[in-house]
C-alpha cells in the first residue's frame, strides 16, 4: 500500500522540482516568522502598557523619587540657611567677600530651586511628589533679590549707609 501523503509529496516535486520544494519550505518559514513578528506587533500596545504602569508604580521607582524629591527640597532649605547667614554677616560688616559669597549664594540656591521644579513638574515622578511638598518654588521668595550691582543705590551694606561718609 502506498502512503496518500507520500504520494502527495512526489507529485509536488514532480511538478515543482526539488529546487522549488526548497524554496515553498524557505517561504513557509518567512511567512511564519512574518506571522509572529506581525501578532508581537499587534499585542505590543498591551503588553507595553502593562509593563510600564507596572515599572512605573514600582517600589523602586516610589523609593527613587523620594530620595530625589527629599534631596532637592533638603537642598533648597540648606541654600536658604546659607543665603541668611551671609546676607547677615553682609548687612552687618558690608564686605566684598561677604557681597561675593552673597550673589554665589544666591545663584546656587536659584539653581537648586530650578532642579526642584523640573523635578516636581517630571511626568514619570510627579505622582510621588510627598505630601506637603509644593509642586513648584518661587526663586525670589525661597532665595531673595539678586544682589544689586555694584555702584547702584542698593548696593551699600545697610549698616554702612546709615555711618556719615567723609
Amino acid at each position: 500500500m502506498s502512503n496518500p501523503e507520500a504520494s502527495r509529496f512526489y507529485r509536488l516535486r514532480e511538478i515543482v522540482g526539488a529546487w522549488g520544494v526548497a524554496a515553498l519550505a524557505v517561504l513557509a518559514v518567512i511567512l511564519f516568522g512574518f506571522g509572529v513578528w506581525a501578532v508581537k506587533v499587534w499585542i505590543a500596545p498591551l503588553t507595553g502598557s502593562g509593563n510600564v504602569h507596572r515599572d512605573q508604580n514600582s517600589a523602586k521607582n516610589r523609593e527613587h523619587w523620594s530620595t530625589v524629591y527629599n534631596g532637592d527640597h533638603n537642598a533648597v532649605l540648606a541654600d536658604r540657611a546659607q543665603v541668611q547667614i551671609i546676607g547677615d554677616s553682609y548687612r552687618s560688616t558690608g564686605s566684598v567677600q561677604d557681597r561675593i559669597d552673597l550673589t554665589g549664594a544666591k545663584l546656587n540656591c536659584t539653581n537648586d530651586v530650578a532642579k526642584y521644579n523640573a523635578d516636581a513638574q517630571n511626568l514619570l515622578g510627579a505622582q510621588f511628589l510627598p505630601s506637603g511638598f509644593p509642586t513648584s518654588l518661587d526663586p525670589i521668595e525661597q532665595c531673595g533679590l539678586p544682589v544689586p550691582p555694584i555702584g547702584t543705590p542698593g548696593d551699600v551694606a545697610p549698616a554702612q549707609s546709615a555711618a556719615p561718609r567723609p
